[in-house]
Formats: structure tokens, sequence, C-alpha cells
């Protein structure tokens, strides 16, 4: 099964090409205390940016969560490097995201933040599952750097 295949078609439609293996690119870490300020994220994140992206070719942006137990910091770049996107945006003009989450004392599986942990759950209305959530912030704060619609930080 190509979940990464699947996933991908899904959301951008069957006319994708698939993966030959002479696609190129790049995976970079960078910083991404730019972009939030405590919202319990890993120093460091991940962008995959296909050759002819960085050529300057028009690209798609793609955002890829890990799931809990999944961060850099718990099982290295496997997640980043061996998820099958990589090859699928190569072949298809896509750069792909990946924020990281890391371990701590309330998120100890390094989940993102889908039941209030970094945001106090005992708040009236919480925000942590919405576009005000700060972690969905840093997130979109990523994306618009990227995009080109904002510097970082």
């Amino acid at each position: 099964m190509d979940g990464a295949g699947q996933a991908l078609q899904w959301l951008y439609g069957s006319d994708l090409q698939s993966p030959t293996g002479e696609e190129r690119g790049m995976l970079m870490p960078f910083d991404q205390f730019p972009f939030y300020d405590g919202h319990r994220l890993a120093e460091q994140g991940y962008v995959y940016v296909p050759k002819v992206c960085e050529e300057g070719a028009s690209c798609a942006l793609t955002v890829a969560l890990h799931g809990c137990d999944m961060s850099a910091e718990q099982i290295g770049e496997t997640f980043v490097r061996e998820s099958g996107l990589n090859a699928w945006a190569a072949a298809n003009r896509i750069v792909v995201l990946y924020p990281q989450v890391e371990p701590s004392l309330p998120n100890p599986k390094a989940c993102w933040d889908w039941w209030g942990y970094d945001e106090s759950s005992w708040q009236r209305d919480p925000l942590y599952d919405s576009r005000q959530g700060r972690q969905v912030q840093a997130i979109k704060a990523m994306v618009d750097h990227l995009s080109g619609l904002a510097p970082a930080g």
C-alpha cells in the first residue's frame, strides 16, 4: 500500500505523476523558534524541497504532521525521510513542510495538541483545536513564510 501516494492523490487529484526514482530534492532542517513562543514545538523542523522548486518552478505546499511517538526526537529522521511523501513531492512539484513537536511532561508522546495540553483545556473557550490555537498559528506562520507571504518571526 502506498499511503503517501493515496493521501496526495486525495488532496491533489488522481492526475499526479507516480515517482520514478529519478526525482531529486533536498530535505533541510530549519529553526522553528521564529514561528512560535513556547508552544511545545521542537527547536527544529524539516522541509523537503524538490530540485525543480529550488530552481524557481512554481510549486504546491503540503504540511505533513507526524503522529504521536513519531517526532524526530523520538525516531530520528525516519518519518521525514521514509514516509514516501518526498518521492511523490519531487515527481509533482510539491514542497513538504514537516513541523515537529517535542515530548514534554504534559505530552510525553509528542502528539500534536488535539486535547489541550498546550493551552488550558479548562478555559471557557479553549483555542487549541481552532485556527486561533497556538500550534496552528505557528504552522500557519511557517506556511506563510514558505509561501513568501511573511518573513520568519
